[in-house]
């Protein structure tokens, strides 16, 4: 079975994870939300420092589903995140980095709770 703690392959899944958040789940969200959507507030005339709250709270609230999962998750690590992330938009003007940082943020913290939960 795939619950089976002797089937877990770390390195197949932080592959598969690792595949998936680069090639949809970051580049999706950070597109939207830090390219798209800011460009767009920019584009009203809003300041970037407005922008980049405006955006980082849409995006925290995009994520609401985790406030019930995942409390210590939703309401401290998301928005301390989120801003990391706009913070790495702002600083480089572009949103690869954003990516490259999101995909890693979402892959290596459940690979490495897995391996302490099943005491590998």
């Amino acid at each position: 079975s795939q619950a089976d703690p002797q089937l877990y392959n770390p390195t197949l899944d932080f592959v598969q994870r690792f595949i998936k958040n680069f090639t949809s789940v970051a580049p999706i969200e950070e597109i939207i939300y830090r390219g798209f959507l800011w460009g767009l507030l920019l584009q009203f005339g809003w300041g970037e420092t407005k922008v980049i709250f405006i955006q980082a709270g849409i995006f925290i609230l995009a994520h609401l589903s985790r406030a019930l999962v995942s409390p210590i998750t939703f309401f401290a690590t998301i928005p301390i995140f989120t801003l990391l992330l706009s913070l790495i938009v702002y600083k480089t003007k572009q949103v690869f980095w954003a990516i490259i940082v999101h995909t890693v943020a979402n892959v290596i913290p459940p690979v490495l709770l897995t391996l302490i939960f099943l005491n590998i």
